[in-house]
Order: C-alpha cells, then structure tokens, then sequence
C-alpha cells in the first residue's frame, strides 16, 4: 500500500506504515472506485421511489379492501377507521425499512443502487454505516437537499467528489462499484 501521506492518530505522527490500519476489508476497498454523477443517483432514487409507490399503494389497496370490501374505491383511505390507517401506515413503514433502510445498512445499496452499481460508503470508504447516518442521510438531510436542490445540484455538478448537501452533513460517499465486484 502506498501512502503519499502518513496519517495522524490522536495528533501523533505514525512512525511505522505497518501501523496504518484499513477500516475496511481488503476485498472491500471502494478507495479506487469513481464517484458516482447526478443522474445515476436520481435514476436510482426513482427506481427505490417507484418500488416505495408500490408498496404505499398495495398496502392502501388491502386497507380499504380489509375493511370495505368491494364498495370501496380506491381514493377512500379517509373512509377507514383510524386504527386501520395507522395499520397501513406502520406497515408501509415497515416494508419500507425492510426494503430500503436494511439493505442501505448491511450492504450499503438501496434496490436502485444495486440495479445501478452503486453504492453508500462513508468518507473512509467504509460500507458500515450507522444507523444514525442512515437514517437522518435517507429521512431528514435528503428532504433537506430536496428542498435547497438550487444548492445540491451545483454541487454533485461541480464537486469532484460529486457529494450531495445530505453526502456532505453526514459523512457519506456514493461511488460506482466495479464492474467485476460481487455484490
């Protein structure tokens, strides 16, 4: 491993490279992997978002179905108890964390990502995410870089790392895996 700079531990100077450590395994290095541009993201953000739809719509369906049975149409959500409401709702959230959040945690794609080959790492270009920063990188700092896109744009255009509002708050990189890579 070539080292073009020694890294500093608890503002100490490594004396020995045999002491610099990988966070990540060898078969694991995304350090060389390009990052990845604009529209993958957004294609694998409408692929995950397309799957979500599904899901939301399915879960809707068997709701009003459940409890209204065939007089029931499809925009009549409202006319279901509450009770039952809150049943869809939690499970679609569910479903939903089962689907996106889960994977995101263990391999470090969504669905999308994955179709697509990329894929979530942290800044080390470690794949363990944490809970925290994926939750608050999917469900809070997302809608934040939604909201600010006259920010977020320019930046995954001009950055070199093409990080995101949302890639920069948490601490996160997405990059294009290798063609070659098991996934």
């Amino acid at each position: 491993m070539i080292l073009k700079k020694r890294p500093k531990v608890e503002n100490r100077e490594l004396k020995d490279p045999e002491e610099f450590k990988k966070f990540h395994k060898s078969e694991e290095d995304y350090s060389l992997c390009p990052p990845a541009g604009f529209g993958v993201r957004l294609l694998a953000l409408g692929l995950d978002g397309l799957i979500l739809a599904i899901i939301n719509q399915t879960v809707t369906i068997l709701a009003i179905y459940t409890h209204l049975g065939r007089e029931g149409n499809f925009g009549d959500f409202e006319k279901i108890p509450p009770h039952f409401q809150m049943i869809a709702v939690f499970l679609s959230t569910l479903i939903s964390f089962l689907i996106i959040i889960r994977p995101l945690k263990k391999k470090g794609q969504t669905p999308g990502k994955r179709v697509l080959k990329i894929k979530v790492v942290k800044e080390n270009f470690n794949i363990d995410l944490s809970w925290g920063q994926i939750i608050f990188r999917e469900w809070v700092f997302k809608s934040v870089s939604f909201l600010l896109f006259f920010i977020s744009l320019p930046m995954v255009m001009f950055r070199k790392d093409k990080k995101v509002l949302h890639d920069v708050i948490c601490g996160t990189q997405v990059v294009r895996v290798k063609e070659n890579e098991h996934l």
